[in-house]
């Protein structure tokens, strides 16, 4: 039997010759995102055990998206934290009112084909319309990233859905995934990996196959 998306994914990324859903592996992350919300837990996090430099400033991307405009005064802590760090590790890749962060990593080539990538939002999982693995992790996970650059994780199994046939006037990707939610619930895919093929989905656009991800989760 081959190998999904995931695992190939996976196996390159780690150098094994072979994977199965259950592995604790350790991945080399390729990229990663954190966004204003959580940029001062993860760099509080980041202090607390005890790392003086990131890994790598060039792999690390600052999104200011979730507090733009800010609403509260407090908000602009966030951006002021998360500045001050960027300009002490040398991170260059920080951007406000530039866009929604899952739009922007795609666009601007941050998240390429191949890639291991990670974001301190949930909706991470979008970047799998790129042919990558990628999903959400919480701040703690993004801390040890930052001083590391790798992370543990299972391999997950995967569920594939194949979707033929030309979509209807007025049905766009947004309806596919929502009856695919509708049919296996909102847990049915928890800490697996989705894959969607089949000629529907070739003929998506790459915004298009981004709904499907950008819901997955």
């Amino acid at each position: 039997m081959g190998y999904t998306l995931t695992e190939k994914i996976l196996m390159k990324n780690t150098g094994k010759d072979s994977i199965k859903p259950g592995d604790l592996i350790i991945a080399k992350v390729d990229r990663v995102m954190v966004h204003d919300i959580f940029a001062p837990f993860v760099i509080e996090k980041f202090r607390e055990m005890g790392f003086e430099k990131v890994w790598n400033p060039d792999k690390i991307v600052f999104v200011y998206d979730h507090l733009i405009p800010t609403s509260f005064i407090e908000d602009s802590r966030h951006h002021k934290i998360g500045d001050a760090f960027a300009i002490e590790q040398g991170i260059n890749a920080v951007h406000r009112v530039d866009g929604v962060c899952h739009q922007l990593m795609p666009e601007l080539g941050y998240v390429t084909p191949g890639q291991v990538a990670f974001g301190t939002d949930s909706h991470t999982t979008t970047y799998g319309a790129v042919g990558a693995f990628s999903t959400g992790i919480g701040y703690t996970e993004m801390a040890a990233i930052f001083g590391t650059g790798q992370l543990w994780l299972k391999v997950p199994p995967t569920i594939k859905f194949i979707i033929n046939g030309q979509l209807a006037e007025g049905v766009y990707a947004k309806d596919i995934i929502l009856r695919i939610l509708g049919d296996i619930g909102a847990d049915g895919a928890t800490y697996k990996a989705m894959e969607f093929s089949g000629s529907t989905v070739d003929a998506l656009s790459i915004a298009g196959r981004m709904t499907l991800c950008n819901m997955a989760v």
